[in-house]
């Protein structure tokens, strides 16, 4: 791994290649034995190669059919890097170092930001996982860039950008929306995503039904929600989903009874005349302290 590094601070291309491709192989054969607080430097240099490479690409990606060899190369260079950031942070220790240290939150902005190019679909969609990962331990902050930039993934066509979009949300917004800014998604993204509930499509119901579950924690969006005509047309579909990925089956309950013990006793307790005349020797408040 040092090997590695050092061959990742040359400019030697064929040395950046092999260590590259080598990291790829590492993070998808020990994802959870990469740990970056064992590669510091390592990690904080991938961080700087995707900042690099992705500054070039998205100022030099055209509409021509035949890219340069050099777009291709870094092309290749920034989806390698951010694969390899993307494996790690599936370990939550990594992730949650990489939120918090490596301050990422303006490469997925930039990286989500990027054209819709064909040639920049892959590393879009390796920015959006990591998005999701890393977005329970990222800052929130009012008029976010990020959520801001999650928020239009709701309405994009492609099936993968929108399922990955919600559930980054989710995790964004999880314990901490205490403001309500899911009130800020346009009510045409909530009636999509409502639209979506009849669809048979499992993982991403699934996906809708998290989303909505964080949206109607605050009693100003279930007003939205279920605002007619099409309140009430949900409000079937939900019932209809309360059993969604349900186990059926019967379930055997055993009651056991609970002894009750015994009830205090009031009654006031009987003293002996001498202990009486005693107390009746003492005058008020000092009696009742005695007693």
């Amino acid at each position: 791994m040092h090997r590695i590094t050092m061959s990742l601070k040359t400019d030697l291309e064929s040395d950046v290649e092999q260590s590259m491709s080598s990291l790829v192989r590492v993070s998808f054969d020990a994802g959870d034995e990469f740990l970056a607080v064992h590669w510091p430097s390592l990690c904080d240099l991938l961080f700087d190669i995707i900042r690099d490479e992705l500054h070039y690409v998205k100022d030099n990606v055209t509409d021509d059919r035949v890219d340069d060899g050099t777009f291709l190369k870094r092309l290749e260079r920034l989806n390698d890097a951010s694969l390899v950031i993307r494996n790690m942070s599936l370990q939550e220790n990594n992730a949650k170092r990489f939120a918090t240290v490596n301050t990422p939150k303006d490469i997925l902005v930039e990286g989500l930001n990027l054209p819709s190019h064909p040639s920049l679909a892959e590393v879009k969609s390796y920015f959006l996982d990591m998005a999701e990962v890393m977005a329970g331990f990222l800052p929130f902050a009012a008029n976010d860039p990020l959520l801001e930039i999650l928020t239009q993934g709701l309405e994009s066509s492609d099936r993968g950008t929108m399922l990955g979009a919600m559930r980054a949300m989710c995790r964004f917004v999880m314990g901490r929306d205490d403001y309500n800014r899911m009130a800020d998604i346009p009510v045409s993204s909530i009636r999509r995503i409502t639209g979506i509930l009849m669809l048979e499509d499992e993982e991403l119901v699934s996906a809708c039904l998290d989303f909505l579950y964080q949206y109607t924690l605050h009693g100003e969006n279930i007003k939205v929600l279920l605002a007619p005509p099409e309140g009430h047309e949900l409000i079937r579909h939900l019932v209809r989903l309360l059993l969604f990925q349900g186990i059926t089956g019967e379930q055997l309950v055993y009651i056991k009874m609970v002894k009750k013990g015994q009830p205090p006793s009031y009654d006031i307790p009987h003293l002996p005349d001498e202990i009486i005349r005693e107390l009746l020797a003492f005058a008020e408040p000092e009696r009742a302290t005695q007693w």
